[in-house]
């Protein structure tokens, strides 16, 4: 591939303190190789290509590099700085025989647990509380209500995670409704929209994209039943292979697959000063955050300094 045909990105490393966000750096890397989903490669760009790296660009990514390839941390690739930053785990739903096959993978306390939130919330809403929204006047309709929801979400008033409010998002959605990609739930009680999931058929596989419920019926558990909908839908009336919940770790993901995947995601950045000072920098910063994190955990405060973060 000639280096002016290489794609050019600028990504965004956030510098966090828990969900405390202190600033980001944002540098313009050139994108190699592309993996299928639940795969990761083995090796690294030769010495060779390195050479033909964009002048524009500070570096290259390189996505889902397989975990045991390079240590985490920064260090030497030929004339290169690396930075893998931490293990990625990726979680995803496949989606292979019954709904009710797919249930007895959880233990019968989980099962019941679950089971019994989503009777629990139905028994509070009328028959129409959940609905999956595809065609283009449905998503424009599901836009504005899960925008309303998402809002009102500590992602998007801590994280800047929230559901897209721009003008672009809009655009690609109706796109992606136009072609039969889109897919959006929401889930109401009593004519209200209090939870959404935002999500995006791409080949086999539906992406968990973006989420959101109103902080105040947090104790009906409503991501937990419009998930729980969301797969008993799939398992039905879906033509993907796969649900993927994209890499990161979290509670409801580890929950709910019944596939893991674990990889680095690799940065090779010229060997500059700037380079070396912000990738360590962030490098320190996410390792003093999880270790702040495993203390305040361990004398059993965490929880509760979470909650007081986002309810600020």
């Amino acid at each position: 591939m000639k280096s002016q045909e290489r794609l050019v990105k600028t990504i965004t490393f956030r510098y966090r303190i828990g969900e405390i966000g202190l600033m980001s750096w944002s540098p313009k890397l050139a994108f190699e190789g592309k993996n299928a989903p639940m795969e990761t490669q083995r090796s690294p760009l030769p010495e060779s290509l390195l050479s033909e790296l964009p002048r524009e660009a500070d570096g290259y990514f390189l996505s889902k590099v397989a975990a045991d390839q390079f240590q985490i941390g920064c260090g030497q690739f030929g004339s290169f700085l690396y930075y893998a930053p931490y293990l990625i785990q990726h979680y995803f739903v496949v989606l292979g025989g019954s709904f009710e096959d797919y249930l007895r993978k959880f233990s019968p306390k989980s099962r019941q647990n679950i089971v019994r939130a989503a009777k629990k919330f139905s028994e509070k809403c009328d028959e129409s509380y959940f609905r999956v929204c595809r065609t283009p006047d449905e998503i424009s309709e599901f836009i504005i209500e899960a925008s309303r929801v998402s809002l009102q979400t500590y992602q998007s008033r801590l994280l800047d995670a929230g559901l897209s409010q721009t003008e672009s998002f809009r655009k690609s959605a109706n796109e992606l409704a136009i072609a039969g990609k889109a897919r959006g739930y929401l889930l109401s009680m009593n004519g209200s929209v209090v939870a959404f999931a935002w999500c995006r058929v791409d080949g086999t596989r539906l992406i968990y994209d973006t989420i959101g419920y109103l902080p105040e019926f947090s104790k009906l558990s409503p991501g937990t039943v419009l998930l729980y909908l969301i797969l008993r839908d799939l398992f039905a009336n879906e033509q993907v292979n796969h649900l993927d919940f994209g890499p990161g770790h979290a509670s409801y993901k580890e929950m709910f697959s019944n596939f893991k995947q674990e990889y680095i995601d690799l940065y090779l950045f010229r060997n500059t000063l700037k380079n070396q000072m912000f990738s360590r920098l962030h490098l320190w910063v996410n390792r003093f955050s999880e270790n702040l994190g495993k203390v305040l955990d361990k004398i059993g405060v965490k929880s509760k300094i979470k909650k007081l973060i986002r309810s600020l």
